[in-house]
């Protein structure tokens, strides 16, 4: 019983003793890592009516005048491929299929409705990318992008059900500010 007893013991001073290591090595990322592959800081959603839907995510970008380019394409497919894997039962359009009806309809201006029901969308996620850039100066590596996130309900006649603007700045390797 006592031999129990001091194991127990034993492993718990062992556990504190980790614990007290990690924290003070600096090591407080491998900490927020394991909480997060543990289910912890979920943030929920800034417009939960995605559910259910098919949804046409477009982005365009200030330096591509005649529809998407290859930093909107990007970032259309990497939102599309989020919320595929975040939202319940989602049906995100292929952005080869948006791409072939924008090719198709000689797509010259911003319209999301018009494009989002070309492709039968129900929700329309557009994004409007601009400020984009990767350099400040000639020298100095610092990413910044300015975007406007519209989602439009094309079964209300593609009413504006949700915006909102965001600014970022990369600093290198440092995330967002």
């Amino acid at each position: 019983m006592e031999a129990k007893r001091f194991l127990k013991l034993r492993v718990a001073v062992i556990a504190i003793a980790l614990a007290m290591a990690t924290l003070s090595t600096g090591c407080v990322g491998l900490l927020s890592q394991i909480g997060y592959w543990a289910g912890g800081a979920t943030v929920s959603a800034a417009f939960p009516g995605l559910k259910g839907k098919r949804v046409a995510v477009i982005c365009v970008s200030e330096s591509s005048a005649l529809g998407p380019g290859t930093d909107s394409l990007a970032l259309a497919q990497a939102v599309g491929a989020l919320l595929s894997e975040k939202v319940e039962n989602i049906k995100v359009v292929r952005p080869d299929e948006m791409a072939y009806w924008i090719d198709r309809h000689d797509w010259d201006e911003v319209n999301f409705v018009e494009a989002g029901k070309g492709v039968n969308a129900e929700i329309v996620v557009a994004i409007e990318l601009s400020g984009f850039g990767l350099y400040e100066g000639k020298t100095l590596y610092k990413g910044r992008a300015n975007l406007t996130v519209s989602v439009l309900d094309l079964t209300q006649n593609g009413k504006e059900v949700f915006r909102r603007n965001l600014a970022y700045n990369w600093l290198e390797g440092n995330g967002c500010d």
